[in-house]
């Protein structure tokens, strides 16, 4: 059984402001599934997750020295 996640809920767990999730939702911006249920929209814990890693970037940083 899955997990379901409101946009408070993953803002909340990702440290990201609710304000900044739903701009991203309003310009289009890739954003993880979501589903609406009535008027609220809810995102499946797993999906959240498995959306994080494959859109993940490698980043290095350089050495000094």
């Amino acid at each position: 059984m899955s997990s379901w996640m409101t946009l408070d809920q993953l803002a909340s767990e990702f440290g990201i402001a609710k304000h900044t999730l739903q701009n991203r939702l309003s310009r289009g911006t890739p954003m993880p599934p979501s589903y609406y249920f009535g008027r609220k929209r809810f995102f499946k814990r797993e999906e959240v997750y498995a959306w994080i890693e494959k859109t993940r970037t490698e980043t290095t940083i350089p050495s000094i020295g």
